[in-house]
């Protein structure tokens, strides 16, 4: 346990030297949350009803699916796993330190995001903070299950950087961040069920923000079910297909195949 608490610092502190890593984590979040705190609050008031869970999701997608793909591949492509397996640490330590680091930044950003937006923006408090605590962190786990998932597969950054803005921005778009779910047509209701963010918006406006106007879609029940169970799979087949280098070039065929599976299970589900 010292030992992998040591090297859970080395993690947390290369997040903070790395600048590709500190601009994924903190720049880039934090930004885009002041830019769009001071356009979405004058082009459309109603957004502070939702700014703040909408920048947290936002944080937390940026911290993982834009960010750890690549981390994971540079560090196979530069034989660290190797030395990481020669030396004893399994593939569960390793996943186990991308996740506790990454948590560490997402919730110092997130503390950041929730007390600067009634501050700067006025925005709406949640009236259930814990709720808001609860949904983020099972949303924050589903994030981190599809990074890793995404970088022990891939066999390149190139192929990372597609599959994490193939998740990303449709995220961003239509995964109730930047429009409420209600306010959608119903055909971009439908395509945001295959989107985790949207069960995530979906659950917060209903249990946290006491808000009424954003309140319907999919049961929170369901939501966080669905969550769950995507966070579940993501590990599991993360941990299943872990590769120590880059020998296996059928990573990517694994890829498709481990992504396709998650959403076809949401679509029996619920579409």
């Amino acid at each position: 346990m010292k030992n992998f608490l040591y090297h859970l610092k080395i993690e947390f502190n290369m997040g903070l030297r790395d600048k590709s890593i500190l601009f994924m984590n903190y720049l880039f979040p934090l930004g885009f949350f002041f830019f769009i705190g001071n356009i979405m609050g004058k082009l459309q008031p109603d957004f502070k009803e939702q700014m703040i869970p909408s920048m947290i999701i936002f944080s937390i997608m940026a911290a993982t699916i834009l960010s750890i793909p690549n981390l994971i591949v540079s560090s196979r492509d530069n034989g660290v796993y190797r030395s990481y397996k020669i030396y004893g640490i399994s593939r569960l330590q390793i996943i186990s330190l991308i996740t506790i680091s990454t948590l560490f930044h997402i919730l110092i950003s997130s503390i950041i995001i929730y007390f600067s937006s009634k501050v700067f923006f006025n925005a709406n408090i949640p009236e259930n903070p814990l709720y808001l605590v609860l949904i983020c962190g099972v949303f924050a786990f589903v994030n981190l299950g599809l990074s890793i998932l995404i970088g022990v597969c891939s066999n390149n950054s190139r192929v990372t950087t597609l599959w994490a803005q193939l998740i990303f921005i449709p995220s961003v778009m239509i995964g109730g961040l930047m429009l409420p779910i209600k306010s959608m047509p119903e055909s971009l209701k439908t395509i945001s069920k295959l989107i985790p963010s949207t069960y995530a918006m979906n659950s917060i406006n209903n249990l946290a923000m006491g808000t009424e106007s954003l309140k319907g879609g999919i049961p929170s029940s369901k939501a966080l079910i669905i969550l769950f169970i995507m966070a579940v799979l993501s590990y599991i087949l993360s941990y299943r297909l872990f590769k120590w280098d880059n020998k296996n070039k059928e990573g990517n065929k694994d890829l498709i195949a481990a992504l396709i599976f998650l959403p076809l299970i949401l679509a029996a589900l619920f579409i």
